[in-house]
C-alpha cells in the first residue's frame, strides 16, 4: 500500500507541476495578433525587423519596375505573427515596396490566428491554407498570389504576377 501512495503521490507531484508550469510556457511563444494590422503593430513584435529587412537587398531590375505596375494594384497580405515564414517574408515584401518607391496605402495586411482565421472575418474570402499569403488585386480582382516563399525571388515573383496579368495572358 505505501508504494501505491508513493507513486500516486508523485503523479499528482507531476500533474500539478505542468499544470503550474504552463503559464509560463505560454509566455515563451509567438505572439498572435489577429485582424487587420499596420506597420507600426509589427514593429513592437521581437525578431520581426532584423536581418529580413535591413540586410535584404532586393534586385534593382525588378524594384525599378514595380511601380510602373503598381497603379491599379493593391496587395492583401495575410500573416501568421506566429509563423518562421511571415516573419521572413512580410519585412521582405515591405523592404521592396520601400526600394520600389510603392506607398503603403497599397498593402492591407491582416493578421490570423493558427487556423488560419481572423476574428472579423477578414481573410475569409482569400480562402488562406498557408501564410504568409501575398494576393494581388487589380480593380479588386485577384491576379496572383504568393504563397508561403516565392518560387524564385519575391520581387521577381511580383513582376511576373503583375506583367502577366497586366498583358492579359
Amino acid at each position: 500500500m505505501k508504494k501505491a501512495s508513493f507513486f500516486r503521490a508523485m503523479f499528482i507531484t507531476g500533474v500539478l507541476g505542468v499544470l503550474l508550469a504552463a503559464p509560463i510556457f505560454a509566455q515563451d511563444e509567438e505572439p498572435v495578433l489577429t485582424g487587420p494590422l499596420e506597420i507600426p503593430d509589427l514593429l513592437e513584435l521581437p525578431g520581426w525587423f532584423g536581418d529580413d529587412f535591413v540586410s535584404y537587398t532586393p534586385d534593382p531590375q525588378y524594384t525599378g519596375e514595380l511601380s510602373n505596375y503598381m497603379t491599379d494594384v493593391s496587395i492583401i497580405c495575410v500573416l501568421g505573427t506566429w509563423c518562421s515564414d511571415s516573419k521572413r517574408e512580410v519585412p521582405r515584401l515591405l523592404r521592396i515596396l520601400q526600394v520600389a518607391g510603392i506607398t503603403p496605402e497599397k498593402l492591407q495586411m491582416i493578421g490570423v490566428d493558427r487556423e488560419k482565421k481572423s476574428p472579423g472575418g477578414e481573410a475569409a474570402p482569400y480562402h488562406i491554407t498557408h501564410v504568409p499569403t501575398f494576393v494581388f488585386l487589380r480593380d479588386g480582382k485577384e491576379i496572383g498570389r504568393i504563397v508561403e516563399e516565392p518560387l524564385a525571388t519575391l520581387e521577381r515573383d511580383m513582376m511576373g504576377i503583375l506583367m502577366v496579368s497586366q498583358n492579359g495572358e
